[in-house]
């Protein structure tokens, strides 16, 4: 953070660039005479605000096998303001072959080489059920983005991340099983993979349900969550998890002073612990979500199989004010269950 990189003199735009881990884009401030600043050995100067350090060598900076052309730096004449701000991108930090017509990357196809994520929001934070369907229609747009393996009807993974539908669970929940659920806030939800094995099923929620109680929060009821497999393809079929809801209050009695989903992350963490020491893994028993604001469909799905999948993504008074869609492109790991996103509070299009 901070640092000031001098680039080759094959640059295009021969600036200074601070260092951002592997960025992809950096919205510089500085005085016209900072811009130049790379082109000047004794120079030292940053843009406002940012820390100096001295300047290494591009040689010091870059591996041996690294092509000078391949450090090139790109300004992008939109965002250009001359002598005040420009926005740079480099590709400093990825190894471009230097005969890259003769490598099996495919210039052409860059623009679908990793997963596909995408949001939608509501600026008024009022839930709808349109914020869903345009969601989910985003998700089958980015079919493309996705993958799947020698079966059709087996993705790498998709899934969506929605704000808590607070009004569809206490309908549902008071449907089902006559409970009714505290204020929105009061309550979190936990959407967990369980295993297929009774007996084994059965011993995690007992575990979950003792972390539950021992960190100071009250359960208030499982739901199964009710799916439709019949898309699915035989090695998602294979593998595929016992999903249900655990219902409990957010505040706890024994981390009182921490605030409610950090109360919950902690929650979470010493669950997972238990769970291994009880020679359960994420493979067998995995939290989705666990949180008061959001919770996470997920699964080893295509894009088209998760509102088929969910039943309740299917349901009119499903809503939410915020939707993060994912498709996955497995890359240098297996698809599974557990590893489709969105995550619980975030979805990535690469993988390292």
């Amino acid at each position: 953070e901070g640092q000031v990189r001098k680039y080759p003199k094959e640059s295009q735009t021969k600036n200074s660039l601070v260092s951002r881990g592997s960025c992809e884009a950096i919205m510089l401030r500085s005085p016209a005479s900072a811009l130049g600043a790379a082109q000047a050995q004794s120079s030292q100067a940053t843009p406002t605000g940012m820390r100096s350090v001295p300047a290494r060598s591009a040689q010091s900076l870059l591996p041996a096998s690294f092509s000078a052309t391949s450090a090139t730096a790109r300004v992008n004449p939109a965002r250009q303001r001359s002598g005040t701000s420009r926005d740079v991108r480099s590709n400093a930090h990825t190894w471009v072959p230097e005969n890259l017509e003769k490598s099996l990357v495919s210039v052409e196809d860059a623009h679908k080489d990793s997963c596909g994520v995408g949001f939608v929001g509501e600026l008024n934070k009022v839930p709808t059920r349109k914020c869903i369907t345009d969601s989910l229609t985003m998700l089958n747009r980015m079919e493309h983005r996705g993958a799947c393996g020698c079966e059709t009807n087996t993705g790498d993974g998709a899934g969506i991340l929605v704000a808590m539908p607070d009004s569809f669970l206490h309908s549902v929940l008071s449907e089902e099983q006559g409970i009714q659920l505290p204020a929105f806030g009061d309550y979190a939800v936990g959407q967990i993979y369980l295993p297929r094995e009774e007996g084994l099923r059965n011993k995690s929620r007992s575990i979950i349900d003792r972390v539950v109680a021992d960190m100071g929060h009250d359960a208030i009821a499982w739901r199964v969550v009710p799916t439709n497999n019949r898309s699915l393809g035989p090695s998602a079929l294979s593998t595929e998890p016992v999903i249900e809801q655990l219902f409990l209050t957010s505040h706890g009695v024994k981390l009182k002073n921490l605030q409610t989903e950090a109360q919950l992350y902690v929650l979470r963490k010493v669950i997972e612990r238990e769970l291994k020491a009880a020679g359960i893994d994420d493979d067998e028993c995995y939290f989705c979500s666990l949180s008061s604001k959001t919770i996470v469909y997920k699964g080893q799905l295509t894009p088209q199989q998760v509102k088929v999948y969910f039943k309740d993504l299917q349901r009119e008074d499903f809503r939410s004010y915020m939707a993060l869609v994912h498709s996955r492109f497995s890359t240098n790991t297996f698809p599974s269950w557990n590893r489709a996103q969105p995550m619980r509070m975030l979805g990535h299009n690469g993988e390292i």
